[in-house]
């Protein structure tokens, strides 16, 4: 069910609050806007990771793309087909990265995640994750800083 239609009280306390994390002329917005409250886990569809239990983050090493469980990943299915039906095959490919999930982690620690994520912790859905993160520490600016000093 869409969060924003459940009284506040009964939400997780995660998406009682705002998007402090987006920027400035977004933060205001309610995180239940964007969010699936759900019981169903998401279907893994292709990847590298062996278990099922936990598709957010795939273990060092490897990837995964995943489609959402019950009925959003209904509703996710009948998006896609009307938008195949109105702007053809391309129409519905530029949309399905959007309404699927897809994740990697390098063996050397970084992270990167984009689409429709799933919460194991409150058991929700996020419509729109994206993220690249390094779990050693190292920042994307530190990172793209050393990157720089490699190649020149």
């Amino acid at each position: 069910m869409w969060s924003y239609l459940i009284p506040r009280f009964l939400l997780p306390v995660i998406l009682q609050e705002r998007h402090d994390d987006w920027p400035r002329f977004l933060n205001r917005l309610p995180r239940s806007l964007n969010t699936w409250v759900s019981s169903a886990l998401p279907i893994k569809l292709l990847g590298t990771e062996l278990t099922e239990d936990h598709l957010d983050i795939p273990a060092p090493g490897k990837w995964v793309i995943a489609w959402p469980g019950g009925p959003l990943g209904i509703v996710h299915l009948g998006i896609l087909g009307l938008l195949g039906y109105a702007f053809g095959v391309y129409g519905a490919l530029v949309a399905l990265p959007f309404l699927s999930y897809a994740a990697v982690t390098t063996k050397g620690g970084w992270h990167a995640r984009f689409g429709t994520r799933y919460d194991y912790l409150d058991w929700y859905y996020t419509w729109f994750s994206g993220t690249i993160k390094n779990f050693n520490g190292v920042t994307v600016r530190d990172a793209l800083r050393d990157l720089w000093r490699r190649i020149f």
